[in-house]
């Protein structure tokens, strides 16, 4: 599958105008100006001259617009395009030191799950697609409980 890669204002554009809350309310909530807020975010043909819209989206409201919105394609556009991913972690650390070795074999077994799923796929020296897409769930489930270990130890 090989798609072009959208511009971050393509990904701006998308992220104001679903259906969740109107481009009035997310421009309120952010501090603009609904109609700058439609300007910032219209994919120009050019970055600038006759045809561009001459208005760029403010940086500083970035995070506001992605909280409001709960709308994180802007952000995995900027994490591809410098090549990193961007791993939730949950907010609450583990508690205390015998939270955190939970949490670590909880992780330990995750990376088990994924190991045993690439050995399960790979048994036939085939990988299909369901298998691509499983151990891809559990890839990332396994990195997502790493991390959490990691932030839980950072919060003790």
């Amino acid at each position: 599958m090989n798609r072009q890669m959208r511009t971050l204002k393509q990904e701006l554009y998308k992220t104001i105008h679903r259906d969740d809350l109107s481009v009035e309310e997310i421009a309120e909530r952010i501090g603009m100006a609904p109609g700058y807020l439609y300007r910032a975010v219209l994919p120009d043909l050019e970055e600038s001259g006759e045809k561009s819209s001459g208005v760029a989206f403010p940086l500083k409201r970035l995070i506001s617009l992605i909280l409001v919105t709960k709308d994180f394609r802007v952000l995995d556009h900027i994490e591809r395009a410098v090549g990193r991913v961007a791993i939730p972690v949950k907010k609450e650390g583990c508690g205390d030191l015998e939270g955190l070795y939970r949490e670590s074999l909880a992780a330990t077994a995750e990376f088990g799950d994924l190991v045993r799923k690439v050995h399960a796929a790979t048994a036939d020296e085939r990988i299909s697609l369901p298998e691509k897409e499983a151990i891809g769930r559990q890839g990332w489930q396994a990195i997502q409980a790493i991390v959490s270990v990691i932030e839980s130890c950072r919060a003790y």
